[in-house]
């Protein structure tokens, strides 16, 4: 249960060419329709990416992927935003593997603070809808969907090698509309919240400092190769692409 970015690839030509923008001066604009990274007085460091309009803070992976995935990244999947959003579809575009899938990850290390994003999964099994912090092989803090059911949701935090997932009820199909998902990272907690509800709080699995370890920000949608009943099933290619889909990525200290 691992939703693993390549984030080595971020240092070579694997990514696309989105800049990287340094510091936290540059100022929202309208904040109801921001894509740059945006701060105002009160919040240094503050953004709000809407998805729909612009990915130009985003770095997309094209390149193999984990092993264990039954997709490899392409930068197709990643899908033109609009207004309702930014979709990652699974499809059969890959050179490298039998699928095909996608990532964005944010351009920016990741801090301590409030994250939060809309999404909508699928209800094909194999198939993972992933939000969440890392440094590879090193800590990782997730929200994960998946289409064996996706009446629950998946938190987990990885410390190197060791996971501690816990599945939550979310007393609604994550398939059929979008919910905001939101962690909150704090040096001494992790909590996770759903449509503005606290679901889990954690204090018991520390996590590195983000001072002296890079964390990236992630959005992904992607296809188990394994069989995994208890989570997410293995993947079946259901006759045509799906996707899922991303709008209202948000970041406050």
């Amino acid at each position: 249960m691992r939703a693993t970015i390549i984030v080595l690839a971020l240092l070579g030509a694997a990514l696309s060419p989105s800049p990287i923008v340094s510091g936290a001066a540059i100022s929202h604009r309208d904040s109801t329709h921001c894509t740059s990274l945006g701060v105002n007085d009160s919040q240094k460091g503050a953004f709000f990416e809407p998805l729909t309009d612009s990915l130009s803070n985003f770095n997309i992976p094209d390149n193999t992927g984990p092993a264990e995935w039954a997709c490899s990244y392409v930068r197709q999947a990643v899908g033109k935003p609009n207004t309702n959003g930014t979709a990652i579809t699974i499809a059969k575009d890959s050179t490298r593997k039998p699928f095909s899938c996608g990532e964005l990850v944010y351009s920016q290390p990741a801090q301590y603070g409030i994250y939060s994003v809309d999404m909508i999964s699928s209800k094909v099994h194999g198939h993972i809808t992933g939000f969440f912090l890392i440094v590879n092989g090193v800590s990782e803090i997730d929200v994960e969907l998946t289409g064996l059911n996706s009446s629950v949701v998946w938190l987990n935090i990885w410390k190197g090698s060791t996971q501690s997932p816990r599945k939550i009820p979310l007393g609604f199909d994550a398939a059929e509309g979008f919910h905001t998902y939101q962690i909150e990272w704090r040096k001494d907690f992790i909590a996770w919240s759903v449509d503005g509800k606290e679901i889990l709080k954690r204090s018991d699995i520390k996590t590195v400092d983000p001072s002296e370890n890079t964390y990236r920000l992630a959005l992904n949608s992607w296809t188990q190769a394994a069989n995994e009943n208890h989570w997410a099933g293995k993947f079946q290619w259901p006759g045509k692409p799906f996707h899922s889909e991303f709008k209202n990525l948000r970041y406050t200290p």
